[in-house]
């Protein structure tokens, strides 16, 4: 996208960096999770949380941590 001014455009390519660092950084750490699950006493609990209808990892490691 080409912005009206160069300040703008500065400003739009730093918002897109960011958005693209944090979405990495959240991938690294999502892995990192996954790793960490795998030898979770309550891993078959995260696991039957997936099951039920939007319920995905992110959301049901801290509800079983919790």
């Amino acid at each position: 996208m080409v912005c009206p001014t160069p300040a703008q455009q500065i400003v739009f390519q730093e918002y897109v960096q960011t958005v693209t660092e944090q979405t990495d950084r959240l991938g690294r750490l999502e892995l990192a999770l996954h790793a960490q699950v795998k030898t979770w006493r309550f891993t078959p609990v995260v696991e039957a949380f997936q099951a039920l209808r939007g319920v995905q990892f992110t959301v049901a490691v801290p509800t079983v941590a919790a």
